[in-house]
């Protein structure tokens, strides 16, 4: 999902990197809360196409 994400212009790592056991954790790492409420609607809506 993370390199989906990243062809769409979204900035979301995956939560394994941030992680240091061998297996990792599913996830990934949105940022937003220094986003305004125009621009976060947009982030949503372009992370909703890119899945």
């Amino acid at each position: 999902m993370q390199e989906k994400l990243a062809a769409a212009s979204v900035h979301a790592p995956a939560l394994s990197t941030y992680s240091h056991t061998a297996t990792g954790y599913p996830g990934l790492v949105l940022g937003y809360a220094a986003l305004p409420p125009d621009r976060l609607r947009a982030a949503v809506e372009r992370i909703a196409s890119a899945c």
